[in-house]
């Protein structure tokens, strides 16, 4: 598992929480 895939699935999600969290 290389870094630089954990580190960009890790932005995804986090771009993904704050588009949640301005829906709410």
């Amino acid at each position: 598992m290389e870094l630089r895939a954990s580190l960009s699935k890790i932005g995804e999600m986090k771009e993904i929480i704050e588009e949640l969290e301005t829906t709410l």
